[in-house]
Formats: C-alpha cells, sequence, structure tokens
C-alpha cells in the first residue's frame, strides 16, 4: 500500500544563496495526499481517421488530468492472430508491452512529455523499447514554480515490459525520451527509432 506524504517540501541549494536560473537537481517526496491512480490507456477509444494509421491515435489532453504531447497509444495483435505483420515471429515492443488489454502508448520519435498546471507525481509505470534492445529510457520531472527537477534513468528491452519505481514528484512537466539501443533480432526496421512502450501508469 502506497502511503501519501504531506505536500510541503523545499529545496536548498547546496549552502549557496546567490539566485540561479537553472533548476536545482532535488526528487521530492510526494507532492499530494491524495490516492495514487494507474493510467491503464484502456478506456482511450479509437477515433477513424485520425491519424493516417486507423490502428494509432494520439493520446488526448486531459487525459488523467494531465497534457500530452509525442505520444499515441496502440492496439496491439499478436502475431497469432496476424503472423504476417512487421515484426512476427518475434515480436516488438509494441506487443510485448502490453500490460492491460486492449491499450499501451508508445512514444513519438522516442521523446514525450507530460504536464499539468498543478504539481504531480508520477510513482511507476511499465516500459518496454519498441525496436531495440538496451534502450536508456531518461524521465526527467521539473517544477517550474519552484525552479527544481528529478531525473532517472533506466534501460528497456522489446522483449518484456520493465517494472520501474520512479517517485519523480512534486512536478509540473516530465519529459520521458529514449536514447542508444541496438535493433532487436528478427525485428524488422520499420522506424528503429529509441521509442519505448509505456503501460499502466500510476501518477498521484
Amino acid at each position: 500500500m502506497l502511503m501519501a506524504v504531506s505536500a510541503m517540501f523545499a529545496c536548498t541549494g547546496g549552502g549557496s544563496t546567490s539566485p540561479s536560473t537553472a533548476p536545482k537537481s532535488f526528487c521530492a517526496p510526494p507532492s499530494s495526499t491524495l490516492p495514487a491512480t494507474t493510467l491503464t490507456f484502456d478506456d482511450l477509444v479509437f477515433t477513424p481517421n485520425a491519424t493516417n494509421n486507423p490502428s494509432v491515435n494520439n493520446v488526448p489532453n486531459g487525459y488523467g488530468g494531465l497534457n500530452w504531447t509525442s505520444f499515441q497509444f496502440f492496439h496491439p495483435v499478436s502475431c497469432a492472430v496476424a503472423p504476417s505483420q512487421s515484426g512476427c515471429p518475434a515480436n516488438f515492443g509494441l506487443q510485448n508491452g502490453l500490460i492491460s488489454p486492449p491499450n499501451d502508448v508508445f512514444s513519438v520519435g522516442g521523446a514525450g512529455n507530460i504536464s499539468s498546471s498543478t504539481p504531480f507525481d508520477v510513482v511507476s509505470g511499465y516500459f518496454t523499447g519498441v525496436w531495440r534492445d538496451g534502450v536508456q529510457v531518461t524521465v526527467t520531472g521539473v517544477n517550474g514554480p519552484a525552479n527544481t527537477t528529478c531525473t532517472v534513468t533506466f534501460s528497456v528491452n522489446t522483449t518484456g515490459p520493465t517494472f520501474e519505481v520512479l517517485n519523480v514528484n512534486d512536478v509540473t512537466t516530465v519529459t520521458l525520451s529514449g536514447s542508444g539501443g541496438t535493433l532487436a533480432p528478427n525485428v524488422l526496421p520499420v522506424d528503429n527509432n529509441p521509442d519505448f512502450v509505456l503501460d499502466n501508469l500510476t501518477i498521484r
């Protein structure tokens, strides 16, 4: 059971009192006493012709109370259902990263961000590489009014999801970006960006 902690925190600048425009590195305790909510993305409904690809739509602003940039949701189809699709017989991360059906979310071009005018916490999530193994995912949270930042980095593969406890707390913007990695065996280079799948993101 996750326990909520009071939202009043301060960040000190390591003994220096001079002002700085660069955000201070500081991973805050949880910012809210509200219970955590897990965003499964499974209640998102596809809008026909919303994009060139009918199986992909943008995550709409307002979902989970957040604004979303460069994240799309996808309805994965397994190789058992569509054996001729790209990446079969070894499924790539869009299929392998699914935690709760029918939808998961992936980054567009290897990076995206979520934001809110009200500070929020990113507690945890499940991450999977789409095309590449060994993708480094960096999660950077910034609290604009407090001028603080928190960064977490970890590695993911295409073969299955990695559960990450993030605790990127008391932030107003979170940027998630992938880098590096190598094309996974038997995965066709449809895009070959350091994209990653995100599912069951828990926020507070």
